[in-house]
């Protein structure tokens, strides 16, 4: 098994070789923006150990303006009619909705685009 690191700070990502401290890869992001949450994993069958550091361990201030807006629920929907109250997650050419589908076996966050009458989920890479 080859070993490697990568570490993300400030917008900027570089990768290395494990035992190396000087970076073979690195890129800064001309545009960088907060991040919360990241995952990690192999592909393509693969298998693998991942030792994670957090080198700043204080978590960042939650954004301002956020407020208690009440309990959800999830509701069935079909045909892309969208449900009174539906969560909007975005834009593309049209309003994006949170959702959730069955794929395989797996119930999967995704996103629903009415115009196309689906709710996308990442699976496979």
């Amino acid at each position: 098994m080859r070993g490697f690191w990568i570490r993300w700070d400030d917008g900027v990502i570089s990768v290395g070789k494990e035992g190396e401290s000087s970076a073979f890869l690195t890129y800064a992001d001309p545009e960088p923006f907060g991040i919360g949450y990241y995952g990690v994993c192999t592909g393509w069958g693969a298998s693998g150990e991942w030792l994670i550091e957090d080198v700043n361990p204080s978590a960042p201030p939650p954004p301002s303006g956020v407020t208690d807006i009440g309990d959800f629920c999830w509701c069935d929907a079909s045909g892309g009619v969208i449900p009174p109250g539906a969560v909007e997650g975005g834009k593309d050419d049209e309003s994006l909705y949170v959702g959730r589908a069955y794929h395989e076996g797996a119930l999967l966050p995704g996103k629903v685009k009415p115009g196309h009458a689906v709710c996308y989920v990442a699976w496979g890479g």
